[in-house]
């Protein structure tokens, strides 16, 4: 269906204040509900979902972590392995080589991303910055899912947890987001 963000607030925020910095921030204020979700929280968090239009399809958060993959396995028992199957050594050079050019194309295409995403997520920074030094809330989670249903009745599944401090909050951080992977945001 589509992607949607969705921030957490801890139980005693005072969400009249809360409301205002979403909105100074120029972010949707819609609290829901969603059991699967809250069951993975501490009792009593706050969903909000952060959408002013549809969805949030095409937000540059987390747009750096869609790219490719960079892969992680012993040349050398690749190449053994290659030589096995009856590759010559310039066709595993050249493998090598179109590997490199494509993870070079990678890391330019992800610099690009970085510079024209920079005003937007920029506008993320300064709100959760904000959130948390006006002591608008003691915490602040964030997450990104691609809903097959609604906010409300999807089974979101939280693949892990991260505590972020406010001093590791860049830009670039933000365009690292991973889908279903929740971030909590502290001072």
């Amino acid at each position: 269906m589509c992607t949607f963000i969705a921030t957490t607030l801890p139980q005693r925020v005072d969400l009249v204040k809360a409301e205002a910095l979403y909105k100074k921030h120029h972010l949707g204020f819609r609290p829901f509900t969603n059991g699967i979700v809250s069951a993975q929280l501490p009792e009593g968090e706050i969903l909000v979902t952060t959408t002013i239009g549809h969805c949030d399809c095409g937000t540059p958060l987390g747009s750096a972590s869609q790219g490719v993959e960079r892969k992680t396995a012993d040349s050398s028992a690749e190449i053994a392995q290659l030589r096995r199957k009856g590759w010559s050594l310039t066709k595993i050079e050249r493998l090598f080589e179109e590997r490199q050019r494509t993870l070079e194309k990678s890391e330019r295409e992800l610099a690009t991303r970085v510079e024209h995403s920079t005003p937007q997520v920029t506008l993320w920074v300064d709100f959760i910055t904000e959130t948390l030094e006006s002591r608008t809330a003691a915490r602040i989670g964030l997450y990104l899912h691609f809903y097959s249903h609604w906010v409300d009745s999807d089974p979101v599944r939280f693949e892990a947890f991260h505590k972020v401090r406010i001093s590791q909050l860049t830009p670039e951080y933000l365009l690292t987001l991973r889908d279903d992977h929740l971030y909590e945001f502290v001072p």
